[in-house]
């Protein structure tokens, strides 16, 4: 790794990393001590603060903190954060094309994951049920003749391929018809046991059973699962679903209303052996309001119901040592306001110059720095650093440098040039710069804005 280095770099290196580690001990050592909270605080409250009553969470600000890092500057910039976003509405971001185009992704991202996570979970739960784990064992019990038998019913299936080779395709194709056939026989029995209703009235029975032949004809299309232009048009559980929902409905919906199916389903709670789906707030709504429309489906309600009634029969009994399954919780960060907000700033910044392109870090600055660091290094304190870093800041504002902002920056520089040397200085730099540049840029906003803190 060091073969490119001359022995004198390699010994300048090592004596810059030494006295700098001796250095960081000293000023840590002589720092003050602040009662700032940190990400790892057992005490810091759900909500830090709010702007304009919209609250700023716990979980968004320390998502990315270790846990001794203070939240003071990370709350700081969740605050300009909001601020930006609601100045990106006012300005009619929030409409723009190509916000919509994203949010529109990330939703189907998220679908997907949260999907791919519930079906892993089922799987898991599955094959930890006796009765299901004999039906599945039992299904990959074949003979040679059946082998035979169906090679030659589905010889279309396997083109040239003969002997051996045709031999073992035609087994996995059977075993795999095998089980597939014993899994809707037990989710027909499981589901129908369950009693399904839709906003309190039962699913009938047949209406179960139809719902799994169709998932299971679904199924045997693989390449459904990411190409919904091979999936059949619309979805025959759906409309069943849709036609319960729509005769209990409070207040009925147009029937020549273009969105009646979507704001029908909107209002709809599922219910199985005690577990509510609210479908509005399902992952796969999109998805089961467009196969309701007539669009392409997947099955996603069955999918809804089979996740819901498994997972919570595996809570009840305890089974599984994962502990999604021990919870009914998929690990996911849920889309919802806080990702919407994150893109509104995002376009907000880019539209003002506020991104890392929009600063410039130079040789002299770095360079600076690099000699304030190095007299901390010989016991000369930090005063030329600060002297620095208010240079740097008084470019964008007025405002003079804190006590709080010296603590963090320095030992962030001073850290990054103890790990990866001068280079990667220049982007702790524009960082503070581009922290500085925003809040100078906010300022008049958030002048304006109603914020309570509720952490130091």
């Amino acid at each position: 790794m060091n073969s490119g280095r001359t022995w004198r770099e390699r010994s300048s290196r090592i004596v810059t990393f030494t006295v700098v580690l001796a250095a960081c001990w000293t000023w840590c050592g002589s720092m003050p001590i602040h009662a700032a909270a940190t990400a790892g605080s057992v005490d810091l409250p759900d909500v830090l603060a709010t702007v304009n009553g919209k609250p700023i969470l716990k979980a968004n600000v320390v998502a990315n903190l270790v846990d001794a890092a203070p939240v003071a500057l990370a709350l700081k910039r969740a605050i300009d954060r909001t601020i930006a976003a609601e100045q990106a509405v006012k300005e009619g971001l929030d409409q723009d094309p190509g916000h919509l185009k994203r949010i529109a992704r990330l939703k189907d991202e998220e679908a997907a994951r949260e999907g791919m996570a519930m079906r892993r979970i089922v799987e898991q739960y599955l094959h930890q049920v006796p009765e299901y784990a004999e039906a599945s064992a039992a299904a990959a019990q074949v003979t040679d003749a059946q082998i035979d038998a169906y090679a030659e019913e589905n010889k279309d299936d396997f083109g040239k391929q003969t002997g051996k080779n045709l031999r073992r395709r035609a087994r996995r194709a059977l075993i795999r018809e095998r089980r597939s056939a014993a899994h809707d026989a037990w989710m027909k029995a499981r589901l129908t046991k369950a009693g399904v209703t839709v906003n309190g009235v039962a699913i009938p029975r047949h209406v179960i059973e139809a719902a799994v032949d169709a998932k299971s004809a679904v199924k045997s299309i693989p390449e459904a699962l990411f190409n919904p232009a091979v999936r059949p048009m619309g979805d025959a559980f759906v409309d069943s679903v849709l036609e319960l929902a729509r005769a209990q409905a409070a207040d009925p919906v147009p029937a020549d209303d273009p969105a009646a199916a979507k704001k029908i389903l909107a209002g709809t709670v599922i219910e199985a052996e005690g577990t509510k789906i609210v479908l509005a707030e399902h992952y796969a709504f999109e998805a089961i309001a467009a196969a309701a429309q007539g669009g392409p489906s997947n099955g996603e309600l069955f999918d809804a119901i089979s996740e819901a009634v498994c997972v919570a029969e595996a809570r009840r009994k305890g089974l599984g040592k994962d502990p999604a399954l021990a919870t009914g919780y998929v690990p996911i960060q849920k889309f919802g306001p806080a990702v919407i907000e994150v893109q509104l700033a995002y376009m907000y910044f880019q539209r003002y110059n506020l991104t890392m392109d929009g600063v410039a870090v130079t040789d002299k600055e770095v360079g600076g720095v690099v000699r304030a660091l190095l007299r901390m290094v010989v016991g000369k304190g930090d005063d030329e650093l600060r002297a620095r870093l208010t240079a740097l800041k008084q470019e964008y504002s007025a405002v003079a440098i804190t006590d709080a902002e010296i603590d963090h920056w320095g030992m962030a520089l001073m850290g990054t040039y103890l790990e990866s040397g001068r280079r990667p200085l220049y982007d702790r730099i524009k960082t503070a710069k581009l922290d500085w540049k925003r809040a100078a840029h906010l300022e008049p906003f958030r002048a304006k804005a109603t914020i309570e803190r509720f952490v130091d």
